[in-house]
């Protein structure tokens, strides 16, 4: 059985850098494949998702390690408190959203062809915008449509990794659990095995998928991001083998899955970079260099602070205004005629302001009310309830 140190601080503001980061790179990546701009790092906004997965699986095992003595996860209300804490982190900025781009579809979809008759490359399903059928708002309410691949890529939000996100949640509980019982690594190797495994058995039915929203075609990046907490944890060289681990459990993907080499390299590199920021203090302690520190500690800063606040709703709203953006200025021929670099960065200029202002009142209202909302609900349950950490 693992057995965890509690890390030093409730809060790792380092992640609202690393976060508000990656929403903005998921911003100016759909700038540039909006304007049919393929540029190695910035283009792929995947590596971005990619790396919102893996903080994922870091803090929710970070908040365990936190929580761990109060909440066990043996005891069935933790469950409930967990999922309850998730869904009103999560649910309501997704709900609002989802409503307003069933309202604006249709709109957003003309735009969105306006662009692929300009650049042809472009062109992406209509279905994603003009279809609010009841059982597309069913399956996106309910969340499943993560795992029917038919709907996984369906409305004009990039909510997939929404849906794989709340399969993440599912599964965690279940992770910990036969993470305690058999040990980290024997719980890590048993996850991934059935991932790769259910890819074997049905190929067809993750082949029909257009983007990663299967838990089972992402869990090794969530895993990584566990393993990284559980190496924060330890002090012993317990640290450096979880670390390891975290990589390895990266390669699989590229020999039983569909990862190129390229992409597995880029995904590696980008994995290193997060484990050096939890680990930073391991380290610097270790090598003697407390410089860094002191450079990790420059990332609580307050428009990192504003960046990661917001990070939620720019990744949910930014498409809904960007698409309408490049739409208009694909009709006009001096855009069209412009330099990639140029349109690129003229879209990202217009979209940026206007998508982060809304998002920072999403953020102030409905986002905070919904985990206020969350909090009350959980006192109701266990009034004994530790008190509340900053929202992950």
């Amino acid at each position: 059985m693992s057995t965890f140190a509690p890390l030093n601080a409730r809060h790792l503001p380092y992640l609202d850098a690393v976060r508000g980061l990656a929403a903005f790179w998921v911003l100016a990546s759909h700038a540039a494949v909006l304007n049919a701009v393929h540029w190695p790092i910035i283009s792929e906004g995947g590596f971005a998702v990619d790396l919102f997965m893996m903080m994922s699986g870091f803090l929710m095992t970070h908040h365990y390690i936190q929580r761990s003595v109060a909440e066990p996860w043996g005891a069935p209300m933790t469950w409930q408190m967990f999922w309850l804490r998730r869904f009103f982190r999560i649910a309501p900025v997704f709900y609002l959203l989802l409503l307003v781009s069933f309202i604006v579809g249709n709109s957003v979809g003309g735009w969105r062809e306006q662009i692929a008759t300009v650049w042809p490359s472009t062109a992406t399903t209509m279905l994603r915008y003009t279809d609010q059928s009841p059982l597309n708002a069913l399956v996106h309410g309910s969340f499943l449509f993560g795992l029917l691949p038919e709907y996984s890529f369906r409305t004009p939000l990039p909510d997939w990794s929404i849906g794989l996100e709340m399969q993440f949640y599912v599964a965690f509980p279940i992770i910990m659990l036969l993470w305690a019982r058999v040990g980290t690594a024997a719980a890590v190797l048993a996850s991934l095995a059935v991932a790769f495994a259910l890819q074997m058995l049905v190929p067809a039915y993750f082949d029909a998928y257009p983007m990663p929203a299967n838990l089972a075609l992402k869990i090794d990046v969530f895993l990584a991001g566990m393993l990284f907490a559980a190496a924060a944890s330890y002090a012993d060289r317990r640290s450096a083998f979880f670390g390891s681990l975290a990589m390895l459990v990266l390669v699989p993907g590229m020999i039983f899955g569909s990862k190129s080499a390229t992409y597995a390299a880029t995904q590696g590199a980008m994995a290193l970079g997060f484990g050096f920021l939890v680990l930073h203090k391991r380290i610097a302690t270790r090598f003697g260099q407390p410089w860094i520190e002191d450079l990790v500690s420059r990332l609580d800063w307050r428009p990192f602070r504003f960046l990661g606040d917001t990070s939620y709703s720019v990744y949910l709203v930014h498409l809904l205004l960007m698409i309408p953006i490049i739409g208009i200025l694909s009709g006009l021929p001096a855009y069209v005629g412009m330099t990639e670099q140029y349109r690129v960065l003229i879209a990202i200029v217009l979209t940026a302001p206007p998508v982060y202002v809304i998002s920072w009142g999403l953020h102030r209202t409905i986002e905070m009310y919904g985990i206020r909302l969350g909090k009350a609900l959980l006192k109701r349950f266990r009034p004994s309830l530790e008190p509340s950490h900053r929202a992950a």
